[in-house]
């Protein structure tokens, strides 16, 4: 057991997605895609950093406070995936609680989005031919023509045929204005082309209230 994660190298296809990071697992066949913030904790697990340094270097690299509240909820689903080269000395302080809470509790007090990594077993290689194959949202694919919505994710899964940016169930995203905006925009956003409001918003200086959602 040790205090300074230390995320895998080996037998991982990892892949920059704009603000996101994939990371194809070849032992387990299984496709992680971080949002933003969940990238940011990934990249500074090297095994030199406790999570009290990780939160410093996040808070000085994103120019406002992170908590490492925040950063033991990335390091838990790493641990809890597998994505760490070592079993790692979990804080106590959410004992008892289950993720949901979690969220709650410190997504209340973060001025950044919570750190998510969504999972999706990675298309066989029999699946990954080219050809139609009639698969509905949710499925997992490898190609655009797999899917009957004719939209293939980065991450394998088939979505709406409106979505945009294809954000896998569970991925977080900001909405600002009102509350009604997190399905509005999950049309476009999510693979699904549905979300809700996770019960948490932000208010920046200039009055913009930004709604943190999460795709269905």
């Amino acid at each position: 057991m040790k205090n300074k994660p230390l995320a895998r190298s080996s037998n991982l296809v990892i892949q920059e997605s704009n603000t996101e990071l994939l990371i194809y697992d070849l032992k387990t066949d299984k496709a992680y895609c971080l949002n933003e913030t969940s990238s940011l904790v990934w990249q500074l697990c090297n095994g030199k950093h406790t999570v009290a340094e990780i939160s410093d270097k996040l808070s000085k690299q994103m120019k406002m406070l992170v908590g490492e509240d925040f950063v033991w909820i990335a390091i838990d689903q790493f641990r809890k995936d597998e994505l760490l080269e070592y079993e790692i000395e979990m804080d106590e302080r959410f004992s008892g609680l289950s993720r949901r809470e979690i969220i709650r509790k410190v997504g209340f007090t973060s001025m950044v989005a919570l750190p998510i990594i969504s999972s999706v077993v990675a298309p066989k290689a029999a699946m990954a031919q080219s050809g139609p194959m009639n698969l509905s949202v949710g499925d997992s694919c490898g190609t655009d023509p797999q899917c009957t919505s004719g939209n293939c994710s980065p991450s394998g899964t088939c979505c709406v045929s409106t979505s945009l940016h294809n954000r896998t169930p569970g991925s977080s995203y900001g909405s600002s204005f009102n509350v009604q905006n997190c399905s509005t925009q999950a049309s476009l956003l999510c693979c699904s082309g549905s979300g809700f409001w996770l019960g948490t918003s932000t208010t920046f200086p200039s009055g913009t209230v930004i709604y943190q959602c999460q795709c269905n």
